[in-house]
């Protein structure tokens, strides 16, 4: 389902859009971008880019989440980066290739706002604070990519499953998260056992309980002292270089953040 992004203004007079990202732009960045979005229903497992196939259009999700992955030549990968309402893809749009060599793929069903590549490239070379927030993001995948490489090589896997579902709650925004064993598994790279003996000592904490391909974050107190110092590392990454960003273009307000709903989706 495809819809146009309608008026919607908060009590400041800026239009808000639902994505970290964009709504950290200035009022006339934001306003400027409105008339070229529109919205999109992303379901689990669509894929968004391929390795070396050219992209027409650029993602800023909104509840849904997105793997970036890189993929052998077998087909095995494993994840460099998780995308929601945090940021875009494919990032390579905002360096002027079109052409990504990751694939990204939807795990969590939702929303995003879509924009033709080109148009995006033209509002980001006639208004400069969207151009500076994009490549700012770029830096951060950049990091983020790096981060979770060293990720997956050094920490046990107890310890990854909890800063990958730490990450996917940032992004969702709710305590419900719609990812089973499976899923997360080929996403870390690894087999479903290790998966499932990972989660089943993550809810022995008391962090996280789990039915029906649903994780539910009970915890997250404990389920960031069971993470590893990757989601430490990603989060002030990012806040140090995008909430900067935002600042700098609302002195007065500060960063603005895509707060959290936690609505009672409790078990």
């Amino acid at each position: 389902m495809n819809r146009i992004v309608s008026d919607a203004y908060s009590a400041e007079g800026y239009v808000e859009l639902g994505n970290r990202l964009l709504d950290g732009l200035p009022a006339d960045a934001r306003i400027a971008l409105r008339p070229h979005l529109r919205i999109e229903t992303l379901g689990v497992r669509h894929v968004l880019a391929e390795p070396g196939r050219r992209v027409e259009q650029a993602y800023f999700p909104l509840d849904c989440v997105v793997s970036v992955a890189i993929v052998m030549r077998d087909g095995s990968g494993v994840e460099v980066g998780l995308i929601g309402c945090d940021g875009m893809l494919p990032v390579s749009v905002a360096l002027g290739d079109a052409v990504p060599v990751q694939r990204m793929i939807v795990l969590i069903a939702g929303t995003a706002l879509v924009i033709n590549s080109n148009n995006l490239r033209l509002l980001m070379a006639t208004h400069s604070a969207i151009g500076r927030a994009l490549l700012c993001y770029a830096q951060v995948m950049f990091y983020q990519a790096a981060q979770l490489a060293a990720c997956s090589r050094l920490h046990l896997l107890e310890e990854r499953c909890a800063r990958w579902l730490l990450m996917a709650h940032d992004r969702v925004r709710r305590n419900d998260i719609h990812v089973t064993h499976e899923m997360l598994a080929t996403t870390l790279g690894v087999r479903r056992p290790g998966v499932t003996v990972a989660a089943q000592a993550l809810k022995a904490k008391g962090s996280i309980t789990y039915r029906h391909g649903t994780v539910f974050v009970l915890d997250r107190q404990r389920l960031e002292a069971a993470a590893c110092e990757c989601y430490a590392a990603v989060t002030a990454h990012y806040a140090r270089l995008i909430d900067a960003v935002a600042s700098s273009f609302h002195p007065a307000g500060g960063s603005i953040v895509c707060s959290r709903t936690d609505r009672d989706h409790e078990p």
